[in-house]
């Protein structure tokens, strides 16, 4: 699974040896490649307001290519966090980003479509929020991993009305459209947990090759009964 560099939880030891980088950048000609370095320590260590002040600090024409995907990956979080998704989809643009696409390395890519959802999502954008999730999860290796990407999925076409899910089944491409078309079907039977199951296991044998019929979201049949 993607792993973020921002952490919910603070680390001391961490912390301390990015406050060291932080110091060691002041006295170096071209610091932005240690500021990088501190910035990310910071962000793992917990503590957000000292991630974007080496952040700040950072040239980006200083950093290598390996680097300045770093600094926009965690550019974007930032703005992801503070309730800037604008700002987030401009760096995922950015010119060098995307000449970069060919040298991104396979946590690389999870990491950006794991972005790309969440930039979408918070543009109110959710078809192309879930697409990315698909992709995201046509990547992974651990079921558990696909599991909390369907999770998420589901949540999303669980939030939308029922007309939503009809257009969305009749005019996305195939696999969107058939997660549309489960998620429609089983708000039809809403009130009928049995239904549910029911009509869950003729959708999953008509459709065995889709992701959601090898791995379908966990706990649905609570989520269908408060449907």
């Amino acid at each position: 699974m993607p792993v973020a560099f921002i952490a919910t939880t603070e680390d001391a030891s961490l912390y301390e040896q990015a406050e060291t980088l932080f110091v060691r950048a002041q006295s170096v000609e071209v610091p932005s490649e240690i500021l990088l370095q501190a910035a990310i320590l910071f962000a793992k260590s917990g503590d957000k307001n000292r991630t974007v002040e080496s952040l700040a600090l950072i040239d980006p024409d200083e950093l290598k290519n390996v680097d300045f995907i770093s600094y926009t990956l965690l550019g974007i979080e930032l703005n992801l966090q503070s309730a800037s998704p604008a700002e987030a989809l401009l760096k995922l643009q950015a010119t060098r980003f995307i000449a970069l696409k060919s040298s991104f390395k396979r946590q690389d890519v999870l990491h950006i479509l794991s972005l790309e959802s969440d930039i979408s999502a918070k543009l109110g954008n959710i078809e192309s929020s879930i697409n990315a999730s698909i992709q995201l999860a046509q990547l992974l290796n651990k079921k558990s991993d696909v599991l909390n990407v369907h999770n998420k999925i589901w949540r999303q076409l669980s939030a939308q009305p029922y007309n939503v899910l009809q257009q969305c089944f009749n005019e996305a491409e195939p696999i969107l459209g058939l997660w549309c078309n489960l998620a429609a079907d089983m708000r039809l039977f809403q009130s009928n947990h049995p239904g549910q199951l029911t009509q869950f296991n003729t959708w999953k044998t008509a459709n065995f090759s889709h992701p959601a019929a090898r791995t379908p979201p966990s706990g649905k049949t609570r989520q269908w009964r408060t449907w």
